[in-house]
């Protein structure tokens, strides 16, 4: 009885919740410029949701009780659900610095994602590449990391 116990006890898996995004802006990268930075609950705060209609997903990243905030939205041209796998010239919108730029060309890379009935989502870990306009050295890099 005791093995039977101690077994179901270690196949219990527990998952801790995990929420980090990090970013590395060039120097002209529009709204970030040449900023980079890791934050990580429970210091700050990290939310990723899904706007059902347009089927968006919003990572917002709050750092030091909002002194410093970014929201990174992700959308499909086509407007379907955001899956896990690489996608190439989608819309990415960078809100940071009281401004926003929308990059339609480009990339994002879903590890994984999980939805929940609510619009959230339970899991999401993604690397994203946004730039905007013409200049060199405009691009702005971040990863999310969210269960949870």
């Amino acid at each position: 009885m005791k093995v039977l116990a101690l077994a179901a006890l270690l196949s219990t898996t527990v998952v801790a919740p995990v929420q980090e995004f990090s970013f590395e802006a060039e120097a002209n990268a529009w709204p970030v410029h040449g900023r980079s930075a890791h934050w990580s609950a429970p210091t700050e705060e990290i939310r990723v949701g899904l706007r059902r209609s347009d089927n968006t997903i919003r990572i917002h990243a709050e750092y030091n009780g909002l002194r410093d905030y970014l929201l990174v939205e992700l959308r499909r041209h086509d407007g379907e659900l955001i899956t896990a796998g690489s996608h190439h010239d989608e819309q990415v919108r960078v809100f940071g610095d009281g401004y926003v730029c929308t990059d339609d060309t480009a990339d994002f890379t879903v590890d994984r994602v999980e939805y929940n009935a609510d619009g959230w989502t339970d899991v999401f870990a993604a690397s994203i590449t946004h730039t905007c306009g013409d200049q060199p050295f405009n691009a702005f890099r971040a990863r999310v990391d969210f269960n949870r």
